[in-house]
């Protein structure tokens, strides 16, 4: 007996380790997660993948029967393919083997993303007083360039780091008392979020404020509007420093309006002259609805050729975002058609858990994917993907699928 509890502890210990082993290769980036997926496929306990295989042939036989028509090369999709096959498969297994309790998991996770905030906090009041970036390591990496008045802990940039933490953020107020509880630990969450300026924070965190307090908001509508349109009209015209807080937040604010003005003159020449994101969502967006078989797509890791035969400039910031189309909705647009637009809005809505703050909370991550954010791998797609699917039905134990 003493034996058994003492190898219970061990193996305990084990799950702890490698569920925070890889929260945090997630929130490295670029391919750490893939190579710690890769690593933990010689320590499962292997389970059988019937429909994970069935599904990963329909992908190649979509590609094939595309690909006979319009000939692109295959290297893209074959790169795609097999890091996708990796991270799914190993994704299945690791929740099969290393995740009896989800909330545990979550806890984990939140506990991450509060550190993530203390770091990002620190490096936001460092830069204010000394103007040195002390995430410098992250553009010494990857050639990021130092962000100035903008929270991004040690991501890539500001809008990485808030869609990382918008499920943690969610979660403290979808759990029933949470924030009560912990309101030290929502607070640097919910701050760290702001200070990012990140468009794509606030406008999730403004969709989640009118999904949590519907029935609040409908009821005393008509006392909000006027406040609400003031506080635009405020922000809009005010005369901001050219650098700092205000510029951030001033930019935040121009490149939303931008975005929406474009697409009254949907044309690439016309974006060339707008912010940079504007342009990436809009060109990409562009790309997609001009390239070939709308209605079923061109195939998985197939945007980048659509982008590059269908969209030709001398801009000198041409290509910007064209390997991940800058958002999850253009990239399945382009690769996938309508029908795989449609299909993933339905797996969404099929899954969906009101009940569930975790799931709830993931949901908002896989909104803010669909407007920015095309990677199929990049800051634990997968990982959410899995958790939102166990999260659906049960609770508390890992599910089979």
């Amino acid at each position: 007996m003493w034996l058994l509890l003492q190898e219970v502890m061990v193996f305990g210990k084990k799950i702890d380790c490698i569920q925070w082993l890889l929260l945090i290769s997630i929130s490295l980036g670029r391919y750490v997660e893939v190579a710690f997926l890769f690593l933990l496929l010689f320590t499962y306990r292997w389970y059988r993948f019937k429909k994970i295989a069935i599904f990963f042939s329909l992908l190649l036989i979509h590609f094939c029967v595309t690909n006979y028509f319009i000939g692109y090369p295959v290297g893209k999709f074959v790169q795609q393919f097999f890091i996708l096959l990796l991270l799914v498969v190993s994704y299945y297994q690791f929740f099969r083997n290393y995740v009896p309790n989800i909330e545990i998991l979550w806890d984990k996770y939140i506990r991450l993303c509060l550190f993530l905030s203390y770091f990002g906090l620190l490096q936001f009041v460092v830069y204010i007083l000394t103007n040195i970036d002390i995430s410098f390591f992250v553009s010494l990496i990857d050639g990021a360039p130092q962000q100035s008045y903008r929270l991004r802990s040690y991501f890539l940039e500001p809008g990485s780091f808030a869609t990382f933490i918008i499920p943690a953020v969610s979660y403290c107020f979808l759990k029933e008392g949470y924030w009560k509880q912990y309101k030290s630990r929502v607070l640097i969450l919910v701050i760290a979020l702001l200070l990012t300026f990140a468009t794509i924070g606030y406008f999730v965190m403004c969709f989640f404020i009118l999904y949590r307090y519907r029935r609040i908001i409908l009821k005393y509508c008509y006392f909000l509007v006027v406040p609400i349109i003031m506080f635009f009209l405020y922000i809009l015209n005010y005369s901001a420093r050219e650098d700092g807080m205000e510029g951030s937040w001033k930019a935040m604010m121009a490149k939303t309006s931008e975005s929406i003005n474009a697409f009254s003159d949907f044309e690439p020449e016309y974006f060339e002259v707008l912010n940079l994101s504007t342009y990436a969502l809009l060109t990409n967006l562009w790309v997609a609805n001009e390239a070939p078989y709308r209605l079923t797509g061109t195939g998985l890791g197939t945007h980048e050729i659509n982008y590059e035969a269908e969209y030709q400039s001398d801009f000198v910031f041409y290509g910007l975002n064209k390997t991940d189309a800058y958002s999850l909705f253009t990239r399945l647009y382009s690769e996938f058609g309508i029908i795989g637009v449609f299909l993933v809005i339905y797996l969404l809505f099929r899954y969906r858990n009101s009940k569930d703050p975790i799931n709830i909370a993931i949901l908002l991550v896989f909104i803010s994917y669909f407007i920015r954010g095309g990677h199929y791998f990049l800051y634990g797609v997968v990982f959410y993907a899995y958790l939102f699917y166990n999260t659906s039905s049960e609770r508390n134990k890992c599910l089979k699928i």
